[in-house]
Formats: C-alpha cells, structure tokens, sequence
C-alpha cells in the first residue's frame, strides 16, 4: 500500500487536485501491482525434443511462434506450449569442417522474419514456421578460428551477429580483436553481410527498436544507433578492471533506460543496472545479487514489458547440473528462481510478460543398471514454458 503523502499547509490542493493526486497515485500502484503480478509465471513440466541433441538457442516473438536452434538444425513450433510433437524439425545449417552445423543464436524481431547463425552460415526466413524451404542460407567470410555465436536485431531490416574464438581466452588477459557480421538487409544473401573487426570480443547482442548494444568478455558495453554503419560502436568499459577477462555473459533491456546485465567471473552471481540512452549513455550502477545458486552461469537474457528473464546452468556440463529460470518485474525488485533441467546452454526468450520460454541441454544421465557396460545416450534439448 502506498503511503500518505504529507502536504505542507500553505500547498493544500483544492478537492480536484486532490481527487486527480490520489487516481495518479492509484494509477501508479495498479501498474506496480500488474507488473508484480506478472511476474508470477506458471511454469510447465520440462518437455524433452527428441532428436535435438539439446536446445542451443531460442527466440519467441509471440506465444504463437517459437524458434529454437539445436545442434543439428531448427526446430519450429507455432504452439509452443504443445509438448514435444509441436515442435517440428525445419532447416538445417550447412556443415563447417571441425564446427558442425549447431545454431547458436537466433532473433525473431517480428514474427515475419527471423535470422538464425551456425559457425559461419546466416539462415533467414520471412515465413519462420513455412518449412525448411522458407529458409534461405548465406554463409559468410568468418576467420579460421571463429564461429558465429549469436544474433540480434532491431528489425527486419538491422540485424547484428557477432562471433567468439573457438580456442577461448587464456589467462587473465582479455582477448582482443573480435569479429562482427552487420546487415541492413539480413536476409539478401552473403553480399548483404559485411564481417569487421571490433576491438573487444562481444560475448552477447541485444538490440532495441532503435539501439542495439554488445556486451564483452572485458568489462565494456559498446552501444551503436546505426549498427550496421561504419565505426558505429561507442566502447565504454564499465566493471573489473581494464584489459583483465570480466564477463558480461548477457544483457537484456526493458528499454533504453532500463537494462540489467549479470556478471561473469567473481562477480558472476551480481548484476549491472543502467541505460543505454545515448543522452546519458552508459550509466551503470552495480547491485549485489541474482538470487538462485551461488556459483551459477548467466547465460540468457530476454525483457518484455513488466518481466526480465535471465536463464543460467549450475555446474554446466556435469551430470548433476540443472538450470535456473531468474524473473523480476522491474529493475530492483525481487527475483523469482525457478529450477529445471538444463545442465548447458540455458536460454530463455519472453514474448511478453506473461509469457516466456527457456530451454537448453539436458545431460543428466540415469545411473547404469548392473550388467553389461553403461553407454550413456547423447544429450536431448529440453524446454519449459511459462504463462501467467
């Protein structure tokens, strides 16, 4: 309940004033209390995709249409609450000598168009759920070394991707001289993409409707109006100190003054709250806590109007490990933490905040019964679905 405002004597308002006072202040803990309430997700069972070799990345624009990438190909539900038959296998990744053909990132900025990469490959659809001859290919110039690890768009006509060194940092220094895709025509084939160098190496993508942002395994957040010009980025190192490896793992924005980010190594369990709004850009602040495991690893972002979601896996690779769905209404409420299956790659996409989809690898494996050796079967994708 909102406390009473004290109003000092001679600044009395008349009954109008007063009546209008109390419905703005009504008005503004109705809207808190919608965006607590939707927070409150119901989550589903896990649900198992047979076949997936686990869920890699995932992009719901609306409750009726998902896209997740596994390591194989698409997997494409227009009901994704539907259980495991909704979701339908649908166009694969070309083969790269020593990569495969896993997808591992994808943005749906309207439900008429979504962009997927594998290693060195764009897939781009303007008809997402039409089948795997509604996707078309373009594979890119990326170096030896490299691979295309996630995607982000403004819109159907902005789109940015981003790639990380298969060998991984080493030390304490950061690693330098990353490696970007741009296009301001995602789906016109390779000519449309031009790949650069970036000085940092961008660990996660998020864009807005007019701003798109990357955040690095440095410390810095690089923010670019018009991401697919050149020398768009503007670099600012925010948190650990410079030229030592600081994970910022993800980074999702309710809107230009409203994003959180989790952190990776020490700090891996806190967050950065600030704005990406170019009048005051830059304007982190750090706030202690996620909630949830105390060693898990943030890997996902996702906003929606009233609702953040971050997704991270707790001990990611062992038989043991699980993952973690975090929620929150707004920056600096309280999280909600929700555990399920996903002991890799967890990632979580919200349509809007009363809706939202994670998934992952599922690699927790049944103990072997006594009698010939145990051959442990390949990890599947899993998913759950949350509707308030």
């Amino acid at each position: 309940m909102l406390a009473p405002m004290r109003v000092p004597r001679a600044e009395r308002p008349s009954s109008a004033r007063l009546a209008a006072a109390v419905a703005f202040a009504l008005a503004l803990w109705l809207a808190a209390a919608g965006s607590a309430s939707a927070a409150a997700l119901r989550w589903s069972e896990p649900v198992t995709l047979p076949g997936s070799y686990g869920v890699f990345s995932l992009a719901c624009p609306s409750s009726r249409l998902c896209v997740a990438g596994t390591a194989g190909d698409l997997l494409v539900s227009t009901d994704p609450a539907g259980g495991a038959a909704a979701w339908v296998p649908s166009a694969a990744a070309p083969q790269r000598v020593g990569y495969g053909a896993a997808i591992h990132g994808i943005a749906c900025p309207t439900t008429g168009f979504c962009v997927a990469v594998s290693s060195n490959a764009v897939l781009a659809s303007t008809s997402p759920a039409g089948g795997a001859s509604a996707w078309h290919t373009a594979v890119l110039p990326i170096p030896r070394g490299w691979y295309l690890s996630g995607v982000a768009c403004e819109s159907a006509s902005v789109c940015v991707a981003f790639a990380l060194p298969a060998a991984g940092p080493r030390g304490r220094a950061a690693p330098r001289d990353g490696v970007l895709a741009v296009s301001s025509d995602p789906g016109g084939g390779a000519r449309a993409w031009r790949v650069e160098r970036l000085r940092d190496v961008a660990d996660y993508a998020y864009c807005l409707a007019r701003e798109c942002a990357l955040a690095t395994e440095d410390g810095d957040i690089l923010t670019a109006r018009a991401p697919a010009a050149a020398h768009a980025w503007r670099s600012v190192h925010e948190i650990g100190a410079p030229g030592e490896v600081m994970f910022i793992p993800a980074l999702a924005c309710e809107a230009e003054r409203s994003c959180l980010a989790p952190l990776g190594g020490e700090l891996r369990r806190g967050e950065i709250a600030g704005s990406l709004a170019s009048t005051r850009p830059f304007s982190w602040s750090y706030t202690q806590g996620l909630g949830g495991a105390p060693f898990a690893a943030p890997s996902s972002g996702s906003c929606a109007p009233g609702l953040c979601a971050f997704a991270a896996s707790v001990d990611s690779g062992g038989p043991a490990g699980y993952g973690e769905i975090l929620t929150t209404p707004r920056l600096g409420a309280r999280w909600s933490v929700l555990r399920y299956p996903a002991g890799g790659g967890a990632v979580v996409s919200c349509a809007s905040a009363g809706f939202c989809v994670a998934g992952g690898i599922d690699r927790q494996v049944a103990p072997c019964r006594p009698g010939p050796p145990c051959v442990s079967p390949p990890p599947t994708g899993v998913i759950v679905v949350g509707r308030s």
